[in-house]
């Protein structure tokens, strides 16, 4: 399943109901990759606190390691989130504020209008 950081509230509750690997990666511009990985990383290392294995990375030779070790299909990540993480094993986290910043994200830019046309590729997320 593909769909831009812009999704419905729907289809985010859908997506922390199951038990998925999830990464987020860019194609295009590192600008607004730094500040989708920013919103983010709150959650990542809210789950390294927990002890819980996650992985960050924006280096394509760490992407390569774990499609090789991991099975992840991807060719440039942002973070991976391992199978098996449950909304049980991230309790105390603020996922309306998580979810805020997904719902929220303008893949154009934070000034730019709402709902115009997205830039082709900018940021994407992947659900395997």
């Amino acid at each position: 399943m593909f769909f831009k950081p812009v999704i419905s509230e729907q289809v985010f509750n859908e997506f922390m109901a199951e038990d998925y690997v999830v990464v987020f990666f860019t194609h295009e511009s590192v600008e607004r990759f730094l500040e989708f990985r920013k919103a983010v990383n709150p959650l990542i290392w809210h789950m390294i606190s927990l002890k819980y294995n996650c992985y960050t990375s924006v280096r394509l030779g760490w992407t390569t390691h774990m499609k090789e070790t991991r099975g992840v299909k991807v060719s440039h990540g942002v973070a991976f989130f391992k199978r098996g993480v449950l909304k049980k094993e991230l309790e105390g986290y603020d996922f309306e504020k998580f979810k805020k910043v997904l719902t929220e994200f303008n893949p154009n830019g934070p000034d730019a209008p709402a709902g115009g046309k997205k830039q082709p590729g900018c940021c994407e997320c992947t659900i395997l």
